[in-house]
């Protein structure tokens, strides 16, 4: 195999002496369908009693079903509310790939980077589709205003605005229009080394870095440097051993 090389032998000391580590847990909230759009969409966070990590959306899109788009994840700390024209007091997070499923088919938008969101305050965050021929769907008509606050046992969602195009910031503004789809995260800062999603450190999580090690694979670059070395390996281990 390929993996069985000098990286193999040194995992493998550090994890003969390693336990399994504690599972994280793991949540989501659902909106409520789209008929509206498409562009952007902004949304406060408020969870209750618990920092969570955003680690996925799930938006429709308009547009050809199957092909790509970028979308720009932007946070602030504090409400969008009186904030959605102008970039100032916003950080562009992230820039994530979606696909194009159609309009009423829901698409993976998993964050490289989960935004953390503290207990007690709202933290703004804005979903805007850069690549233009169809942007994220939202809900909402003048002729039926749709409901734009909805909660479960850990977070409360505020939503009601959202801009057309494939500008963020700019383009025309919609209220009330609402975020359009599922919310995932996990109780707690994220837990990175969790490479299989199955919220338990173990070997297969191990092995699995050094599949995407070997493979080059940007899943591996643990240091987020460009480019896939031993700092990442060794970075992984430190993770790997603090567990989550």
């Amino acid at each position: 195999m390929a993996v069985c090389d000098r990286w193999l032998r040194i995992g493998c000391v550090v994890l003969a002496g390693l336990g399994t580590a504690a599972s994280a847990q793991t949540g989501s909230l659902e909106t409520t369908g789209n008929n509206n759009g498409s562009g952007g969409v902004f949304m406060d966070l408020s969870p209750f009693s618990n920092l969570l990590s955003i680690t996925e959306f799930e938006v429709a899109f308009s547009g050809t079903s199957g092909s790509t788009v970028d979308v720009e994840v932007w946070v602030r700390p504090g409400s969008y509310v009186g904030f959605d024209a102008s970039r100032e007091g916003w950080t562009l997070a992230e820039t994530v790939q979606g696909v194009r499923r159609g309009t009423n088919t829901l698409s993976s938008l998993t964050l490289n980077d989960p935004v953390e969101v503290e207990p007690g305050v709202t933290t703004a965050i804005y979903l805007h589709a850069v690549t233009s021929g169809g942007g994220i769907r939202y809900n909402g008509t003048n002729a039926n205003p749709p409901q734009t606050t909805w909660t479960n046992a850990d977070l409360e969602l505020f939503s009601d605005r959202a801009r057309t195009g494939d500008i963020p910031f700019g383009s025309s503004l919609f209220m009330p229009r609402t975020f359009s789809g599922v919310i995932h995260y996990q109780l707690g800062a994220f837990c990175r080394p969790d490479l299989n999603g199955d919220e338990v450190l173990d070997a297969e999580d191990f092995f699995l870095f050094l599949q995407y090690f070997e493979a080059g694979d940007p899943r591996a670059d643990f240091n987020n440097d460009g480019v896939i070395d031993a700092n990442d390996f060794f970075i992984f281990l430190n993770e790997f051993h603090l567990g989550c």
